[in-house]
């Protein structure tokens, strides 16, 4: 079957022909079906593997655990970043690019069922485990008791937000904290602005032994100010914001649309990797977060007439909803004039959207499901970039695709579709899960 009839046409945005008006708004308000993907194929965890940290000798009581290094935080970089893997991604000599493929799916009926049954192979591996949730829940744990310690953060509560909350990240993902004041949800003004406090908060971290002072980074002149850093015991890197409530409201947000669409956070999980690779996934270097990925995915789905009429169940079609994603942002979304609303479901015109004004209309723009005043993508600078590579990432998929199609059982087995964007070096995924994994079971 060739690959390039396996795919129904996904649902086109409007171009600014197309929404005159001002508006745009889905033909169906049914919603889709809560079916259990508890029958899918499914891998076991990683093995552990030898911590070159310790060495062979066995372990004592005393010993510390040291983390995986990554080298130090990606400095912020303003300026537009390429879209080619990442160094530390590209494919290396001795490290399997496919870690994900463990089963010969070549003999599936079609290259769509091909397709799915790798996708769900590809989730399984990178799934957050037990064990991680656990070490990263401890993380937040040991900031909060040191915050009720301190003398001068003790009225200050914490909260985890963004993907750690919604269970999609991937196993050396950034943690999203934010820090505010009572003060501050009182009412009063907020005591983090400019550079100082948020260098004193980097003081603080250091002297609790939480990170280390010289590779903290703070960002203090942007729409959200952050103290990044690196946590000594785990060596998960951790943003921490403050005073400021919209990551916790999307929490519950989230969840309604996980429970809507089972088959998002498997989407989302897919869609926000591809960006990894590439650098495009940090707003602060001008690409898009975990929300902003969340929110085009869900918007697909709730435009999509056969998936409103429960015609398709995107969870028994994970790699059609994989191509639908790629292709309609990548050929088909027209994000210079038409914004993404999500409540109601929907598309506008930039020009009519009634509280936000664009400075810049090369940008994604997508509204707020919880503040139509905000535009959470406002700073995806490199919106350009990030959709080229949505359309490049659907013509090798195709092109791959063609070709198994035509090779048959000539294809050298097991074989992959899905290489031909995700081939990588995964062993930072691999080591930071197996520290986790460690420092958990001593």
């Amino acid at each position: 079957l060739p690959a390039a009839a396996v795919f129904r046409e996904p649902p086109t945005a409007p171009r600014h022909d197309q929404v005159s008006n001002g508006h745009f708004n889905a033909s169906a308000a049914s919603t889709a079906p809560s079916t259990s993907a508890s029958n899918r194929p499914a891998l076991p965890p990683k093995p552990v593997v030898a911590d070159d940290a310790l060495g062979s000798r066995k372990r004592t009581v005393d010993d510390q655990i040291k983390p995986p290094t990554y080298g130090p935080l990606r400095k912020v970089n303003k300026m537009p970043v390429g879209g080619d893997i990442l160094p530390e991604w590209q494919v290396t000599r001795h490290e399997d690019p496919t870690p994900w493929i463990k089963a010969d799916h070549s003999k599936s009926s079609d290259m769509s069922v091909w397709l799915h049954k790798e996708v769900v192979d590809f989730y399984e591996m990178v799934r957050p485990r037990e064990f991680e949730h656990a070490m990263r829940s401890r993380l937040v744990e040991k900031l909060r008791r040191a915050l009720r310690t301190s003398r001068n953060y003790r009225d200050h509560d914490l909260e985890p937000f963004g993907s750690f909350m919604s269970g999609l990240y991937l196993p050396t993902a950034d943690m999203d904290l934010v820090v505010c004041a009572k003060r501050w949800i009182n009412g009063g003004p907020s005591e983090f602005f400019g550079m100082k406090p948020l260098r004193n908060f980097g003081k603080f971290l250091s002297s609790c032994r939480i990170s280390n002072y010289s590779t903290m980074e703070f960002i203090g002149h942007a729409k959200v100010p952050l103290v990044k850093y690196i946590d000594t015991q785990t060596g998960l890197r951790v943003d921490i914001s403050f005073d400021r409530l919209d990551g916790p409201q999307a929490i519950k947000t989230f969840a309604a649309w996980k429970e809507q669409y089972p088959a998002m956070p498997i989407l989302v999980t897919m869609i926000k990797h591809f960006l990894v690779m590439r650098g495009l996934n940090e707003p602060v270097n001008g690409g898009i977060g975990s929300f902003t990925v969340t929110c085009m995915v869900v918007s697909m789905l709730q435009l999509m007439p056969q998936v409103q009429s429960r015609n398709l169940v995107p969870e028994h079609h994970l790699g059609e909803m994989l191509m639908e994603f790629f292709d309609l942002y990548g050929n088909r979304f027209d994000y210079t004039n038409t914004a993404i609303r999500l409540n109601p479901p929907g598309y506008m015109h930039k020009t009519k959207v009634p509280d936000v004004v664009y400075k810049n209309r090369d940008r994604l723009s997508v509204i707020d499901p919880n503040n139509p005043a905000n535009d959470i993508s406002g700073g995806s600078s490199n919106a350009g970039r990030i959709l080229g590579e949505f359309r490049y990432a659907y013509q090798r998929l195709q092109k791959r695709m063609a070709e198994l199609s035509q090779l048959g059982s000539r294809a050298s087995q097991p074989t992959s579709i899905l290489e031909a964007i995700y081939a990588g070096n995964y062993s930072s995924f691999r080591n930071q899960r197996a520290h986790l994994r460690r420092l958990h079971d001593q």
